[in-house]
């Protein structure tokens, strides 16, 4: 039996456009509406961003520990990226750590959470920090100012570090 010409192939098709459209219609909105601010670097012609090969966008976190193994995973691929010299590929890498950031205080206060309570605002503003400092890389990346570029990871890199201090041994 052919698999398009099935009522199920069909209905799984169609389903899948229903539920995929609105969502990467939604994305490039939201790409568009959030776009980084480069008005003072307007030679940034060149800096372009696919929202439909954006991962970042769908970054999300279940716990205080998946959001920091997420940024450690992230790091090492910015690590890679740098390596490589391609810096106009750090966008979604920034991206997804900067979005981790704005959750991670709520993950650290969460009940099931590995930071103590009296640590939380630590985390919470080590997090804005880094937050931060991707995006300073990320600028610096785009103007390929290597000094900057390593100056900026060294940053994340030690502040990832310090969130991950309080993720339990697995």
């Amino acid at each position: 039996m052919n698999f398009w010409k099935s009522s199920i192939g069909t209905s799984m098709v169609v389903a899948l456009m229903a539920l995929t459209l609105p969502v990467s219609c939604a994305k490039q909105a939201d790409h568009d509406h959030l776009q980084h601010d480069h008005s003072d670097q307007a030679e940034m012609s060149h800096h372009h961003h696919d929202a439909d090969s954006d991962p970042s966008s769908a970054v999300m976190a279940h716990s205080y520990a998946d959001a920091v193994k997420q940024m450690q995973a992230r790091m090492t691929s910015l690590d890679a990226i740098m390596k490589s010299g391609k810096y106009d590929e750090v966008h979604n890498d920034s991206e997804a750590i900067r979005k981790l950031c704005g959750s991670i205080g709520d993950l650290a206060a969460a009940q099931n959470s590995p930071v103590p309570k009296d640590k939380v605002k630590e985390v919470t503003d080590t997090a804005a920090e880094l937050s931060a400092a991707a995006r300073s890389f990320h600028s610096a990346s785009h103007d390929e100012d290597l000094p900057q570029v390593k100056e900026h990871y060294a940053h994340m890199k030690r502040l990832v570090d310090a969130l991950a201090q309080y993720v339990r041994s697995q």
